[in-house]
This record gives structure tokens, C-alpha cells and sequence, in this order.
């Protein structure tokens, strides 16, 4: 059964409706070749890129970005010395997110690349990918991807109000619009749901001038992401 979200997903691969419109790092201790580690190294390490990691997300809650991506490739740092290489493409994801957030999207989306191979089934892993190249202007890879994080999570609002972002830059108004509206049927209680009002109203009624365009709150939603973390 095709769910409401993933629905305007396959709207849009049957191309443009022909009324769309264009639109500070932590010092990480290092031993001796020689010196032997302690037993307990492994799990002081976890702990430490644990803490760091929830530290890094509280940073991109606080705005503060060059701090949160300092902490959180320590933090991945930390994992990998622990050989938790899972924990550090988990940590990487986060990194990711924070370089958009930085304006470096070509930097996130190399690193999303590594991460799709790495976390072929993280539905977060394709959402994001599609965020980034969005924010490129690659259009057809960022449907691609967004069509791929809705087959991993059908449910996801913020996939859903992804999807209808991406129809919207690429002149498909009814499938963006379609897609906005699944988000508020499938989770109304949710804050991806009262963005999706939004770009509902800008797009229905006149739209002052001092009104962000839904490319322009879609980019305002992702530090929002990190509360919830």
C-alpha cells in the first residue's frame, strides 16, 4: 500500500505539471607507540565520544555551528580510536548536517556520499543527501534521493516536506503541493507539519514580502532537527 508521503513521490516522477511555475576542538590524548593501552581505553573513549556528540548537537541547537563541527569530529575521533566505525558514520551524519548549516553544502554532500555506502539503509542518510543537493541546484539527484529516504521511511514528515521542497524548485507546484498536504494528513501534530501549513498558505494566497519562500523556512527546519536529538 502506498502511504500518503511516499504518494506525491511517484506524482513526481512523471515530470513538471504543465501549470507548475519555476520558483573550539578538544585536545584528543595521544599515547606513546610503545606504551601499552590501559584495558579500560575502548569504553573511556565511547564515553567521551558519546558526551561530545550530545555536546556538538546542543551547539547546532545554541547556533553555535563552528563549535558544534569542532566537537563533533572530535567526537568522531574518539569513535574511531575506540574502533566503533558505526558510531563514527553516525557521528559523521550529524557532521554533515552541520556544514550545511555552515553553508559548505559541497563538503556535506561528499561526506553524505561516503555515507550512503557506509549507511545504505539509514533513511537520514538519503534525506539529508537530498537536502544537499538540493541546495546545489541538482535537482535530479536530489529527487533520486528523496524518493529513496521515502521508500526507507514512508512515514517521515520531513521527508515528505522535502520532497514537496524539491517539486517546488523544480516547477512542479501540484506534486509540492500534494506532498505539503500529505505531511499535514500523515503527522498534524508535528512541526514539519506546521512548515508544511505554511508553504501551504505562501503558495495559496498572496504572500507579503517579508514571508521566507518554502526553500527559505525548508533551510531554517534543519537546526530544528537537532532538539530532537
Amino acid at each position: 500500500m502506498i502511504t500518503l508521503i511516499a504518494a506525491p513521490l511517484f506524482i513526481l516522477q512523471l515530470g513538471p505539471d504543465p501549470s507548475g511555475i519555476a520558483l573550539e576542538p578538544l585536545p584528543i590524548p595521544r599515547r606513546q607507540a610503545s606504551e601499552p593501552a590501559p584495558a579500560t581505553a575502548p569504553s573511556a573513549q565511547i564515553s567521551d565520544a558519546i558526551s561530545l556528540t550530545v555536546s556538538g548537537n546542543q551547539a547546532i541547537v545554541n547556533g553555535d555551528y563552528p563549535r558544534a563541527l569542532d566537537l563533533l569530529t572530535t567526537a568522531r575521533e574518539f569513535a574511531l580510536g575506540a574502533g566503533e566505525t558505526a558510531m563514527a558514520a553516525e557521528i559523521d551524519l550529524d557532521r554533515s548536517r552541520t556544514l550545511m548549516l555552515l553553508g559548505r553544502d559541497g563538503e556535506a554532500r561528499d561526506l553524505l556520499a561516503e555515507l550512503q555506502a557506509a549507511l545504505p539503509g539509514n533513511p537520514d542518510v538519503w534525506f539529508h543527501a537530498a537536502i544537499a543537493e538540493r541546495r546545489l541546484g541538482n535537482l535530479e539527484d536530489a529527487q533520486r534521493f528523496i524518493e529513496q529516504a521515502a521508500t526507507l521511511a514512508p512515514r517521515n514528515p520531513g521527508v515528505g516536506l522535502e520532497a514537496g521542497t524539491i517539486a517546488w524548485q523544480a516547477g512542479r507546484e501540484a506534486a509540492a503541493i500534494a506532498s505539503w498536504r500529505s505531511v499535514v494528513d500523515v503527522a498534524p501534530d508535528s512541526d514539519e507539519a506546521g512548515f508544511a501549513r505554511q508553504y501551504l498558505q505562501s503558495v495559496t494566497v498572496e504572500t507579503p514580502e517579508e514571508q521566507d519562500t518554502p526553500a527559505e523556512a525548508a533551510e531554517g527546519s534543519m537546526a530544528q532537527d537537532s532538539a530532537s536529538r
